[in-house]
């Protein structure tokens, strides 16, 4: 069972909140409206239900829906309630968008808040705290639950690599694949030009068989909390390199991956960050946060009233670049404070 504490879980409730406002930058869903029904081709699930793409309304009260259920996350109110709607609000929409024939892999972030929501996260750090609606028990099992969500999902792409082709040594899916989206899509990585001069066959057919591999595995690694922890940082770094390579960001993915850093060290590193206004001299610290929130808050309402634009862009964006700095700013903290642990271990 996956250690569970409950200042941790309210430190990551507040933590997914707090990206979901940043990735959810002026995030609506009634550009969806303006498509004729001739695009409508919705996967089986409930936008079946209907026979053409609803009127605007319609997204505007489910994108309302979205961003209120996010703020009652980050302050943490009706918090199990208000994950579990998350979620349902999240799939409907997400049902739509999937209508024109493209499925993104958001999955994961968004059964999240859901599954998260039975460990009980708004315990801490929460208005449910400060009225006395928290007094169900800390659970451990949803949060072992969800890394088998995500061994299962890495194994099945995996899977669908394998037997699609990505193992046969005569050709290989990875340079195939950049070069559709180099000349398809327009999109120019960092190192596209370079890559598609590179001739090296067994390079490219390497990087095949590391990536079905890599996925296909993931799935057992859940067994062993230890090897899961390592599978999710190449998974970080796995995801980073596609970012950097072929401009597709998968940054929604690192907020999952967080619950699975070790809580010791996580804990000394949000001290570390805590401690910051202390060494700037701020005589009230919880201030700053508070008002850095609020702040937050009311900018990204402006932006969201003010710009329709919805997040399904081509190609990555600055906060997608942001969230993985922030990522391996974390694996760094994380793996230099373990290794700094195991020495003084040694020594003593």
């Amino acid at each position: 069972m996956w250690p569970a504490n409950s200042e941790l879980l309210g430190l990551f409730r507040i933590s997914f909140a707090l990206f979901n406002l940043c990735f959810l930058f002026g995030f609506k869903f009634d550009w969806i409206s303006v498509y004729p029904d001739s695009f409508f081709f919705p996967p089986p699930g409930i936008a079946s239900i209907w026979h053409g793409f609803p009127e605007k309304w319609f997204f505007d009260v489910l994108s309302i829906a979205i961003i209120l259920t996010n703020f009652s996350l980050l302050f943490g109110f009706k918090t199990r309630i208000s994950g579990v709607l998350h979620t349902c609000f999240l799939l409907v929409a997400f049902a739509f968008v999937f209508s024109f024939g493209n499925i993104y892999h958001l999955i994961l972030w968004a059964i999240f808040p859901l599954v998260m929501s039975f460990t009980n996260w708004g315990n801490s750090f929460s208005i449910d705290r400060l009225i006395g609606n928290s007094k169900r028990p800390v659970e451990g099992w949803p949060i072992a639950l969800m890394s088998y969500f995500i061994g299962f999902a890495f194994f099945t792409s995996g899977i669908a690599k394998m037997t699609g082709g990505w193992l046969n040594i005569e050709e290989s899916a990875t340079y195939q694949y950049l070069v559709l989206v180099t000349f398809q899509t327009g999109r120019l990585g960092f190192f596209n030009e370079l890559l598609l001069d590179a001739s090296n066959s067994f390079l490219w057919e390497l990087i095949d068989w590391f990536v079905v591999w890599f996925e296909t595995l993931f799935l057992f690694a859940v067994l062993k909390k230890s090897i899961f922890r390592w599978f999710c940082v190449f998974g970080i770094i796995f995801h980073f390199a596609i970012l950097v390579l072929l401009e597709i960001s998968f940054s929604i993915h690192l907020v999952v991956f967080l619950v699975f850093v070790e809580p010791g060290q996580f804990s000394a590193f949000l001290g570390s960050i805590n401690a910051l206004p202390k060494k700037l001299s701020v005589k009230r610290p919880i201030n700053v946060w508070i008002s850095l929130m609020g702040l937050l808050i009311l900018i990204y309402i402006l932006i969201f009233f003010r710009f329709s634009d919805h997040y399904l862009v081509d190609g990555a964006r600055l906060i997608d670049w942001i969230s993985f700095a922030i990522a391996f700013i974390l694996i760094m903290y994380c793996g230099l404070n373990s290794i700094g642990q195991l020495n003084q271990k040694r020594e003593g």
